[in-house]
């Protein structure tokens, strides 16, 4: 993926949670957008389910999703 489209995804108005999926497999599901950093190079997700901090690259980012948060078991 590019810069562009994962920034494009953290500034929708109003947010609405994404997943990124990574060429790893790894998934990372960022529910407010103050919980990922981007710039043209890096990426860094302050996740509390991987450790307070990862750290990638836009080229890492296999797809983005968005996630219905609607349907969260106990909500």
């Amino acid at each position: 993926m590019t810069y562009e489209e994962i920034r494009a995804a953290r500034l929708q108005k109003p947010f609405r949670p994404f997943r990124l999926r990574m060429r790893t497999g790894q998934e990372y599901v960022i529910r407010a957008e103050e919980t990922l950093l981007i710039t043209p190079r890096n990426l860094v997700f302050f996740s509390s389910a991987s450790g307070p901090v990862v750290m990638s690259s836009p080229e890492e980012v296999e797809s983005i999703s968005f996630v219905d948060e609607t349907n969260k078991v106990g909500a």
